[in-house]
């Protein structure tokens, strides 16, 4: 009887294991470098590429979808305040190569990022993750703008990532 206590409880252990490091508790390759890269954001939609500039979304926090695709752009805010110039010269980067992806073009410091006018582009981060090219950029939401942000002294931009083939 012992001995099988003991089999039983190598057998859990090692089920166990198995798990924590295969089954990366359930996320795709594709959640996993969103929810890296996209941490203290929140998702709030998903739309067909079009304009630079996302079309109206709602600000309700959404789940982040199982999939992503290629000709579609995905839509993150960021709750409360964060120095865009920062995320996108240091942190974003970052969080990218620590998800496994290749960053091809950031910028190298905040004097390459141009002054910003309602919806112009201030920034983007362009990566290769598996078989897809990724872009995140940054677009001033006019109507969080006009709303005050989404806390007291908070953000205006919307986040938008986009994947494209190879």
């Amino acid at each position: 009887m012992r001995r099988c206590t003991g089999l039983l409880s190598a057998g859990v252990v090692t089920l166990m294991l198995t798990c924590l490091v295969g089954c990366n508790h359930g996320q795709t390759d594709a959640e996993r470098l969103v929810t890296t890269a996209f941490q203290g954001f929140v998702y709030v939609g998903s739309f067909p590429v079009g304009d630079y500039t996302p079309p109206k979304h709602g600000y309700e926090p959404k789940a982040i979808p199982d999939r992503f695709e290629s000709g579609r752009i995905y839509v993150f805010h960021y709750v409360g305040r964060l120095d865009d110039a920062s995320f996108a010269v240091t942190e974003l980067p970052s969080r990218l190569r620590a998800a496994g992806a290749k960053v091809l073009e950031a910028p190298s410091s905040t004097s390459d990022l141009p002054s910003v006018d309602p919806g112009d582009r201030a920034w983007r981060v362009v990566f290769v993750y598996g078989g897809l090219r990724g872009t995140i950029y940054n677009a001033l939401d006019l109507e969080l703008f006009h709303r005050g942000g989404l806390a007291k002294g908070g953000n205006y931009n919307s986040f938008v990532l986009r994947f494209d083939r190879g």
